[in-house]
């Protein structure tokens, strides 16, 4: 139940532009098309997904999305 309540909490740690980020990927967008998206750098988007790993305690993009979707933070 604690590790459940550690896992909602970890959406509050992301910013906002994290998790614009976040729906992108999860939409099948590459970094490149974030990037334009959102008219933020290609390495603005990569820095993004690396604290997003790390926050998230997750190894890859795939288990980002899993994640999010699983603790419905993200609907697709």
């Amino acid at each position: 139940m604690l590790e459940y309540l550690k896992l909602i909490t970890m959406k509050s740690k992301l910013t906002p532009r994290e998790q614009d980020v976040l729906k992108l990927l999860a939409r099948g967008l590459t970094s490149a098309q974030i990037a334009s998206t959102l008219k933020i750098s290609f390495h603005t988007v990569k820095e993004h997904r690396k604290k997003m790993l790390r926050k998230t305690s997750v190894h890859n993009v795939a288990q980002l999305v899993q994640r999010a979707m699983m603790l419905k933070w993200i609907k697709i």
